[in-house]
């Protein structure tokens, strides 16, 4: 896959194999902290912040349905930017292509970072890539949550240093 800014904070991923397009399809389910109670206190974790106290229901209450509502928009906004996917074949193999405007893109990077932290908790990931790699002999459940966690990392420092100009 290869990812490419295509001016004006827009961009694209070309080039792009079944096996990659199908962990950027898994982006959703991924991110789902259902049935997960660490990846649930993850996402929307209680206590200090900053040195001030939070109040739990006050923070369920009034924080927590914010934070679903934006993750699940964000979400919903890389399903459709996944949906209009432009396939072509060259010598015999199917490449994919997905275009993202700029204004999908702060969605992509939400939508990855929700997927990575709910991936790192469910399948106790270590934080970088050597680390997990060193470890991870054996390729099964727990491996590939690791190379689609690393592979959606890759993206989003894509983005933060040749999109969104951090």
């Amino acid at each position: 896959m290869q990812l490419q800014a295509t001016g004006g904070g827009a961009w694209e991923m070309v080039e792009m194999r079944e096996m990659e397009f199908h962990l950027l399809s898994s982006i959703g389910p991924s991110a789902n902290v259902s049935g997960d109670e660490r990846a649930t206190r993850r996402l929307f974790p209680t206590g200090a912040i900053s040195g001030e106290e939070r109040e739990g229901d006050d923070w369920k209450e009034l924080v927590v349905p914010d934070l679903e509502r934006a993750f699940r928009n964000a979400i919903e906004v890389v399903n459709g930017d996944l949906a209009a996917v432009e396939q072509s074949e060259r010598e015999g193999e199917v490449f994919f292509r997905v275009k993202v405007s700029a204004e999908h893109t702060e969605h992509w990077y939400s939508a990855l970072n929700q997927a990575r932290l709910v991936l790192a908790e469910k399948f106790g990931l270590p934080a970088s890539e050597e680390e997990f790699l060193s470890e991870s002999a054996v390729v099964d459940e727990r491996w590939l949550a690791g190379a689609q966690s690393y592979l959606y990392a890759v993206i989003q420092t894509f983005l933060l240093e040749s999109v969104m100009g951090v």
